[in-house]
């Protein structure tokens, strides 16, 4: 498949409750990229924040990040395995690759906001964040591992929820279910991503209204929402395209659609 038509592959699980998926440790998926590409990327990595620093924004932290690999039913519950890697090297080690039997980075957290109107909220990335700058997106971040996740699985709940309250101020009242549907592999960069979506209580304009007085305009800088949208070919009625979305977005929609 041509990557620039579908620059993504998904591996799909049947749509289960969020709380009902473990991510269990298993220490040969580990990242471990040279010294010589580690220093290198440590250098990028310090000048970024030097310059984030110089323009006010507060630099990024290092922080652990999951590598997910595969997934498995066990009985009532989803496993997740994976490994560890850092944000470091997810940010400044990443290039193409042509599928999972290749090395892949660490994972970002995309969370499909569908309303009870249908409608999916999105927001336009604003020039502060690392990737995906001014493209629209999903609720998305980061799920980062417990100290002790060598020992003891982890899971992806709170996470979810404090990425969708700190980003869209959608809160734990306003949510029906969450469902975990995957895991995807941004072909692009070999950026993997968790795949979520969240079924909420309230239309889209609650939400929009909301946010328009609410929310937090660090990472985002427009809201706007939408219905259909084919993330593979990319446009819908609405004169969406796939240029104007994150690859990590794309993977969402996608797998939102495909297990409707």
């Amino acid at each position: 498949m041509n990557i620039n038509e579908k620059p993504f592959l998904i591996q799909f699980c049947p749509p289960c409750q969020l709380d009902r998926v473990e991510l269990t440790y298993k220490p040969d998926i580990n990242q471990q990229p040279d010294i010589g590409t580690l220093a290198q990327a440590r250098k990028q990595w310090k000048l970024y924040n030097q310059k984030r620093k110089s323009s006010g924004i507060p630099p990024l932290k290092n922080s652990l990040l999951f590598r997910p690999d595969s997934i498995r039913k066990n009985k009532d519950r989803i496993r997740v395995y994976c490994g560890l890697t850092s944000y470091l090297a997810t940010s400044f080690l990443s290039a193409p690759c042509k599928g999972w039997h290749e090395k892949h980075l660490g994972a970002g957290l995309s969370i499909v906001p569908v309303c009870a109107d249908g409608q999916i909220l999105i927001g336009r990335r604003s020039g502060i964040v690392y990737q995906g700058k001014h493209r629209f997106h999903v609720a998305a971040g980061h799920a980062h591992p417990k100290t002790d996740f060598k020992t003891k699985n982890d899971t992806l709940t709170k996470a979810a929820l404090q990425e969708l309250d700190e980003e869209m101020a959608i809160q734990a009242a306003d949510i029906q279910t969450i469902e975990f549907l995957g895991i995807g592999l941004d072909l692009t960069t070999s950026k993997t991503e968790f795949l979520t979506r969240v079924n909420l209580e309230n239309n889209a304009d609650a939400y929009m209204h909301r946010w328009r007085k609410t929310a937090c305009l660090y990472e985002y800088r427009e809201f706007d929402m939408i219905t259909t949208l084919d993330a593979v070919t990319g446009k819908d009625s609405l004169g969406f395209h796939q240029n104007k979305f994150t690859v990590a977005c794309r993977i969402a929609l996608e797998a939102h659609w495909e297990c409707k």
